[in-house]
């Protein structure tokens, strides 16, 4: 591959299968698919360039009217009888009009500011190398500011408004800084800002030296993760409905497949996934019938140790089994819910036995009581953080015929 780029990317860790399907097998989505919501998105970013250059060049401000003709322009030719719809009640002219109403809100928010910053560059593209893996960038938007100061510029018409902690790991705008830093030698100060045009709002954040060699970092990382893949395993989640590569996908081709059949009982893939769910059923059913037993088997257990201690027996009869019961006196040391246990864990440490017992095992503990290298008065302490408790265990087994 002659290059990176964030999208590809993203697109890999949203779903390592569509990575291959686009950037290694180079397949072409079906017929040109193309979602509504992502038609919306090409026409307003083609819109945006377009009235932007026009007032890089006039220095005029675009009306409302030359908006609507240009995005409406864009839109006939970019639309086409291949739009996937996700619901039925999509409507490809309420589309159209919302995309239409972004833009206006926008450039009359824009026009009602002073406008004292100079667009230097619209779509600009740039490459970036790092540890040798040569990166793209394509910027929206690039503004000059008096200072040596640049603001770039990234539109966004997702329908969702993201936290500000994650714009804050992302890492599409601090690449196309580190671009402009590289192009731009002489910058000063450069603002990275997210305008989400749904919500006519504006977020801008500025990255250091430190955090841009992290993010350069976590780049290099990923993209070592994708020359290593050797498998690129489909990653099923809600976004597939979107996915122009679904119906090549081996996520989804039996599902396809099923739908072509008239009768699936006769696929042996749906067969075997029918078994295997009511055998998954039983296991189930089983473990919580067997957990159950255990919960039974454990109060009878006790029920048959008090009533041989009360009784001072060793051994119980049945009707054709006997039950051993063993009950015993040992050293115990406070656990993990004891709040001795940090007073303990301080003098093992303190008396460099840590090593030694740093599971924390009463059996470890144990060892160093009898260890030969450990002082007499040292064990006496350690001996202080024990009890005594009570081990019971029960045997049972058949009586001889």
């Amino acid at each position: 591959m002659s290059y990176y780029s964030i999208s590809r990317i993203n697109t890999y860790n949203s779903c390592p299968q569509k990575y291959k399907f686009h950037y290694i097998d180079r397949i072409k989505p079906p017929a040109g698919e193309v979602s509504l919501n992502s038609l919306v998105g090409i026409c307003v970013h083609q819109t945006l360039e377009t009235m932007y250059r026009k007032y890089m060049s006039t220095k005029i401000w675009p009306s409302l009217e030359e908006i609507k003709e240009e995005y409406e322009t864009i839109w006939d030719q970019e639309y086409s009888q291949n739009i996937i719809t996700i619901h039925l009640s999509d409507n490809p002219e309420k589309f159209k009009s919302d995309g239409l109403k972004i833009l206006n809100t926008y450039f009359l928010q824009q026009k009602e500011k002073e406008v004292i910053a100079q667009t230097i560059a619209v779509e600009r593209s740039f490459f970036v190398t790092i540890d040798g893996y040569k990166i793209k960038a394509i910027v929206d938007r690039i503004d000059y500011e008096e200072k040596d100061t640049f603001l770039i510029h990234d539109y966004k018409t997702t329908s969702r408004f993201p936290e500000v902690k994650n714009l804050e790991t992302d890492r599409q705008l601090p690449l196309y800084q580190m671009a402009v830093k590289e192009t731009y030698p002489d910058v000063k100060n450069i603002s990275l800002t997210w305008h989400f045009l749904r919500f006519n709002k504006s977020v801008t954040i500025t990255k250091n030296d430190r955090e841009l060699n992290e993010i350069k970092e976590d780049i290099v990382e990923n993209i070592k993760t994708i020359e290593l893949d050797r498998n690129y395993q489909p990653n099923k989640t809600p976004l597939c409905d979107w996915c122009s590569y679904k119906d090549i996908c081996p996520a989804f081709k039996h599902s396809f497949t099923l739908k072509s059949l008239e009768n699936n009982i006769l696929d042996e893939g749906y067969q075997a996934v029918n078994e295997l769910a009511a055998i998954q059923f039983k296991m189930k059913e089983h473990k919580f019938a067997i957990k159950k037993l255990e919960e039974e088997k454990k109060q009878w257990e006790i029920r048959a140790t008090d009533y041989a201690v009360l009784k001072n027996l060793t051994s119980l009869e049945g009707e054709d089994h006997e039950l051993t019961v063993d009950v015993k006196k040992e050293i115990a040391f406070p656990d993990s819910k004891d709040p001795a246990r940090v007073y303990l864990e301080n003098f093992l440490k303190e008396n460099d036995l840590w090593e030694k017992a740093s599971i924390m095992y009463s059996s470890k503990i144990k060892k160093v009581l009898i260890d030969p290298t450990v002082s007499k008065e040292i064990q006496k302490e350690l001996m202080s953080f024990s009890y005594v408790k009570d081990s019971t265990s029960c045997r049972l087994k058949r009586k001889k015929e």
